[in-house]
């Protein structure tokens, strides 16, 4: 089985939501992604999607509109029903990996009241608790 991988690092441009259909929970998200420099920079959008409790775990590691990220995932081609009744494809990033990326200052800006600083100690909890102690690496 063969599969086209996709990383990225952007923000996302919505607040997220977790919904459910046919029992399964899933969170659809777009994350913009800068690319290019200079007079040919531009913003690309990826459609993104995470299933079931990786989802669960993207909500409550408080992600929200304005999020640093990076992913990776498995890009696809999807079909669907348009309103007017037509067929069509659209690409999306099944998501299998992610975080939050590290920058100088708080991992996420904070408004300072009681909820940022709530929010500040999720984001350690969710840091620590992401990255296993028993992984396979050589080095």
């Amino acid at each position: 089985m063969s599969m086209l991988q996709v990383s990225a690092i952007g923000r996302l441009t919505a607040d997220v939501e977790l919904k459910t259909s046919n029992n399964v929970n899933f969170v659809g998200f777009n994350v913009a992604v800068n690319t290019g420099y200079g007079d040919k920079a531009v913003t690309e959008y990826l459609q993104c999607i995470l299933f079931d409790a990786a989802a669960e775990k993207f909500i409550k590691a408080g992600t929200k509109k304005g999020s640093h990220i990076w992913l990776t995932g498995k890009l696809q081609l999807r079909t669907f029903t348009k309103r007017d009744k037509t067929q069509d494809k659209c690409m999306n990033v099944q998501v299998i990996d992610w975080g939050y990326v590290p920058s100088s200052g708080n991992k996420e800006k904070t408004d300072g009241d009681a909820t940022g600083k709530k929010r500040e100690k999720e984001l350690k909890q969710f840091d620590e608790t992401s990255v296993g102690e028993d992984d396979d690496l050589p080095f």
